[in-house]
């Protein structure tokens, strides 16, 4: 994993981007209890698993996935 792009919308889309560009697509809805997010959790564990090891995570939040 190289990277990864959050929407802001109440889909919580996550697009783990990768090296070889087999980006893997994540919906967070459905979770329960309903409309609870777990996209501030789920960035702040990657970040933390990424200093750890490569020291760096690109973030980017937009309205639109690239």
């Amino acid at each position: 994993v190289t990277g990864l792009s959050v929407s802001p919308g109440k889909d919580q889309l996550i697009v783990f981007h990768t090296k070889d560009s087999r980006d893997l697509v994540v919906c967070l809805q459905g979770m329960v209890p309903a409309n609870e997010s777990r996209i501030g959790e789920l960035v702040g564990t990657l970040l933390s698993h990424f200093k750890s090891f490569t020291g760096r995570l690109e973030q980017k939040i937009s309205r639109w996935i690239e």
